[in-house]
């Protein structure tokens, strides 16, 4: 009988399969002025980021009855990377004028009239372009949080209002860099398991029974509002290990986390946190992961140190994602 036969507790094994999908990027400020649109499902997660300045010097630009283009500077220090870049628009017939004040962060395009056609920040011209550097996409993460803090805030923008973290972050950022706000919502989730027939040290009443604990709180709508959203976060500070996350940066699980004291009752094996960012077009990253668009990290979560490492296994297309050390 092998090590890994007798240090199963359970014959089913149950690992959740979280998807967190980026739905909207904007600096505080921005969010601010124009305010947070709902949608569903929610935004529970958030991501604190930072990339270089990103700037147009007006003389630069040239805009056509169909295209705009010019020259995108990114900041580094006290110096910049040049970057040219196109973007079609259907604003109508020119000729029409780029308006920009110094820094040239900001931006508006005033018509014949003299009337305001557009306007935005200039990062926000990646959706329309059709030449955009890859660095310009790249958000460096450095902290990421849940909605639910101790006041009950209940979606992502809630928390950050007033985060001290966020706050901290803003103040601390060095000047040639612009701190970026993520707002994701939990679009997929799925339970997946790891069936081993050999000997465990539960009963198969005991087994039934924790089967059913499983199965019957994971139906239930606070699993996906509460503790799917506790599990993602934890997921995803200890895949990217944030510069400003200290819990379970390094460690995971802890059993000193308020956060997933909830879901400890069910005694899940594991969790396969997936991030995506093509809705919103954006790669994150940091130094423990490279940037990219698209990241997955499978941890194992119960705190039974007796107990076999799981196989992650993916019901949607039977991938198998083994535990990230």
């Amino acid at each position: 009988m092998s090590t890994e036969e007798v240090s199963r507790k359970y014959t089913t094994e149950w690992i959740v399969l979280v998807t967190v999908s980026a739905r909207l990027v904007g600096r505080q400020q921005d969010l601010q002025r124009f305010g947070i649109p709902s949608s569903e499902p929610p935004c529970h997660i958030y991501l604190v980021s930072t990339r270089p300045r990103m700037s147009i010097e007006p003389d630069t630009v040239r805009i056509t009855d169909e295209e705009l283009s010019g020259v995108l500077r990114l900041q580094h220090g006290g110096t910049f990377k040049e970057y040219p870049f196109r973007a079609s628009h259907s604003l109508g017939e020119g000729p029409m004028s780029w308006c920009s004040e110094w820094p040239y962060e900001e931006f508006s395009i005033e018509d014949k009239d003299g009337q305001v056609v557009s306007a935005g920040v200039v990062a926000h011209l990646q959706s329309i372009a059709s030449e955009w550097p890859r660095e310009a996409s790249d958000h460096d993460i450095e902290y990421v949080g849940q909605a639910f803090g101790r006041s009950k805030e209940r979606t992502a923008w809630d928390r950050l209002k007033h985060h001290e973290t966020v706050q901290k972050i803003l103040a601390e950022t060095t000047p040639d860099k612009q701190v970026w706000l993520t707002l994701a919502a939990i679009t997929d989730l799925k339970l997946g398991i790891d069936i081993n027939p050999g000997p465990s040290r539960a009963s198969d009443k005991e087994d039934n029974a924790h089967n059913s604990l499983v199965i019957n709180t994971f139906h239930q709508g606070e699993f996906k509002d509460r503790h799917a959203v506790a599990l993602a976060e934890a997921g995803l500070i200890r895949m990217f290990q944030p510069n400003y996350n200290e819990r379970l940066k390094n460690k995971f699980p802890s059993s000193s986390l308020v956060s997933l004291e909830s879901v400890r009752p069910l005694d899940l094996h594991g969790v396969l946190v997936e991030l995506q960012g093509w809705d919103v077009g954006m790669r994150y990253g940091t130094k423990a992961k490279a940037h990219d668009q698209l990241h997955f990290g499978g941890f194992v979560i119960h705190t039974d140190d007796n107990r076999s490492a799981p196989v992650f296994l993916e019901p949607r297309n039977d991938l198998k994602i083994f535990r990230e050390y």
